[in-house]
């Protein structure tokens, strides 16, 4: 990754973290789906649907899937969360739906 890939993953964490802070759609369970269309997205005041045209790109670090829809705004999944078999289906997912710009560690 360049620095500007590390950059942006860097800001989308550091925006997470104050809309955890400060948003209250952002507090609760937040359920992220992915599909061959694109992300569902449910929390407790909000849900909504991003197809894969919306993104711009999706990026795996060690921790973390971003889907990032502008430089610095992201939806993420914590990897932590996920089994083998569900980390290797949101990699065909993202392939699929972003083509080159998904940038994933798995092969």
């Amino acid at each position: 990754p360049t620095k500007v890939d590390r950059s942006a993953a860097y800001m989308a964490r550091w925006v997470a973290k104050r809309q955890l802070r400060t948003g209250p759609s952002a507090r609760g369970v937040q359920r992220i789906g992915v599909a061959e269309w694109g992300l569902q997205i449910v929390g407790p005041m909000h849900a909504g649907v991003l197809e894969w045209s919306s993104l711009i790109k999706a990026r795996e670090t060690p921790e973390f899937f971003f889907f990032f829809l502008s430089k610095v705004q992201a939806v993420f999944i914590p990897k932590r969360l996920l089994s083998a078999a569900d980390l290797e289906r949101v990699r065909v997912l993202a392939r699929g739906g972003l083509g080159g710009n998904a940038e994933l560690l798995g092969q």
